[in-house]
């Protein structure tokens, strides 16, 4: 089962400027800088009719782009 959630990209600046961040913790497991994203709802594990739905919903939202 897909594990869903619904995120923002982030511009490639600012995934560099994490990426340089993202050092001196020891034992620290990151992520690839092509992963990095804002996570503005974790939906879980789901069925895939479910995921269809999801899917169709946030296809339909329409909102005015903003600077990050």
């Amino acid at each position: 089962m897909p594990r869903l959630f619904v995120a923002i990209d982030l511009p490639d600046a600012v995934k560099r400027d994490l990426e340089r961040l993202c050092a001196g913790v020891p034992e620290a497991s990151w992520l690839a800088p092509a992963q990095f994203h804002v996570t503005l709802r974790f939906i879980g594990e789901v069925d895939g009719a479910l995921a269809r739905d999801v899917a169709v919903a946030l296809a339909g939202i329409d909102g005015e782009s903003f600077a990050m």
